[in-house]
């Protein structure tokens, strides 16, 4: 046998060597995987402060599993002209559309008071906001219009006023970062997977999802299926993921949860 000969056949040999040690196992056992490198999922829960000159706001948002927010608030006014006070109410949604998450909140209060230049006021207020996620400057930014009807106690006179589109923007909390992650439980019945799955957010919440889906020896792939097993939290994701050594990554994922389409291929 020559030199060339031979080493043309021990590279063939390496070569499916390495190919047997790279095939993928099914998936079997406990797996977790943080999902934060791959995309965000942004939850508003929070509390958001924010103070300047001549205003405090303080606002409170719960979100749940569909993407929708409410929330309470309080903000204080006060420059040379007099002050303003009031509570006020929160709702909106959360979706997205590609990699934009869009955020909608409208703001009421209905029971605010005051003092305008030596005058006892009252004032009903409603601003809508359209906002997206700024990831890298960690703030919420877009625009706000809205509406204000105020009362002059002592005069009688009210007066309504639109308020027309400015620019808004309120920074994030610490706790909504966007990171959440994976850890499944899992297992081959025949050649389709049973088992459990939980969606974790770094803020502490959980999702429990039930495993579905199957594992192809010819394509090495696991195709798996997570959906929620509470019909209030609409959760549904398709993983297609691979198991070398105990290490299981995500190739592709596209699904659906607490309002934003999720999708991501390697």
């Amino acid at each position: 046998m020559t030199t060339l000969f031979r080493i043309k056949i021990i590279t063939v040999l390496f070569l499916i060597l390495g190919s047997l040690s790279l095939r993928a196992d099914p998936i079997s056992g406990t797996y977790s995987n943080d999902c934060s490198g791959l995309l965000k999922l942004w939850d508003l829960t929070g509390t958001y402060n924010s103070t300047n000159d001549t205003e405090t706001d303080l606002l409170v948002l719960n979100m749940d599993a569909t993407g929708n927010i409410t929330g309470t608030g309080h903000f204080d006014f006060t420059d040379t002209g007099g002050a303003l006070h009031g509570d006020f109410t929160a709702s909106g949604k959360v979706s997205s559309a590609g990699s934009v998450t869009r955020v909608k909140l409208t703001f009421v209060s209905t029971s605010g008071t005051g003092n305008i230049q030596g005058h006892d006021v009252t004032f009903q207020a409603k601003l809508n906001e359209n906002l997206e996620i700024d990831d890298n400057s960690r703030m919420l930014v877009g625009n706000e219009t809205g509406k204000i009807k105020v009362t002059v106690v002592d005069l009688g006179i009210t007066k309504s006023k639109s308020i027309p589109s400015t620019p808004s923007s309120q920074p994030l909390p610490d706790e909504v970062d966007g990171a959440w992650g994976l850890f499944q439980d899992a297992g081959l019945a025949g050649t389709k997977y049973t088992g459990a799955s939980l969606l974790q957010l770094s803020n502490g919440k959980i999702f429990g999802l039930a495993v579905g889906g199957s594992y192809s020896s010819k394509t090495d792939l696991s195709k798996v299926s997570l959906k929620s097993t509470d019909k209030s939290t609409p959760i549904t994701l398709n993983v297609v993921e691979q198991n070398f050594g105990g290490t299981l990554s995500i190739l592709s994922l596209k699904g659906k949860a607490l309002g934003q389409n999720l999708q991501f291929t390697q």
